[in-house]
């Protein structure tokens, strides 16, 4: 008999918390960041924009960057520097959102400021490490020596950990 009434209790307390949810953000701020730092949080499945959404319990709304349009040659035209230059200089708004509607949410939306904060500090520092990954490919030749170097490197690593002192034998 106690169970019906604890699937109740379950259930009404389901509906109260859903009921509760306000679809409209209860507090919000605003930061502009250089669109290098958009390209940042959102490459590798938006890894950098969910770890910050999840340890600060915010939702970042960041724009869509603009589809670019396919290159036809591969030599570099005069205007591609400049344009690379033009990105970190440009500035996007991004949104930093709460749905707690107490003194928690505005906390929640420092926290996230401050790790972008501490983001843009580290690009300013050193912006090569926020550039667009290189494409894997190369010619057959730079291919082969890639794959030797790995296979050299996993080897060497075997060869450590076997004759590490620690290892159970």
């Amino acid at each position: 008999g106690g169970d019906k009434k604890d699937a109740n209790n379950t259930n009404s307390s389901k509906q109260e918390a859903s009921s509760n949810k306000n679809p409209q953000a209860a507090h919000s701020v605003e930061m502009e960041i250089p669109f290098v730092l958009t390209r940042y949080f959102t490459r590798k499945h938006k890894k950098k924009q969910i770890n910050i959404e999840t340890a600060t319990k915010t939702k970042l709304t960041i724009p869509k960057p603009p589809k670019q349009q396919p290159k036809e040659s591969k030599e570099p035209k005069q205007g591609d520097d400049d344009a690379d230059a033009d990105d970190a200089l440009r500035l996007v708004k991004i949104r930093i959102s709460s749905s707690d509607a107490t003194d928690d949410g505005i906390k929640h939306c420092k926290a996230a400021k401050y790790l972008i904060h501490k983001m843009l500090r580290s690009f300013e520092e050193h912006p090569e490490r926020f550039q667009p990954k290189e494409i894997g490919g190369g010619t057959f030749a730079e291919q082969a020596q890639a794959k030797a170097r790995k296979e050299r490197e996993r080897e060497q690593r075997k060869q450590t950990s076997k004759d590490h002192p620690n290892k159970n034998v």
